[in-house]
């Protein structure tokens, strides 16, 4: 049997442009969160089939895999 499952959610800081994390990609703080998770889960790295992410702050091109990558 095949399915979803949640197994934890973390939220990136909020930033507001041109001020501390103006330099910091979506990417690079999705990727700060992701082994929090893991450790949160008790998983590593090659446990996670699939990463996803939501972004709200407009188009970045596939935000979890840039971030899955980093991380």
């Amino acid at each position: 049997m095949s399915g979803v499952a949640i197994v934890a959610a973390r939220r990136t800081p909020i930033g507001t442009a041109g001020h501390g994390l103006a330099a910091c990609s979506a990417a690079d703080l999705a990727a700060a969160v992701v082994p929090a998770v893991l450790a949160d889960t008790g998983s590593t790295a090659a446990d996670v089939g699939e990463v996803v992410l939501g972004n709200c702050l407009g188009s970045v091109g596939d935000l979890a895999r840039a971030a899955a990558l980093r991380a």
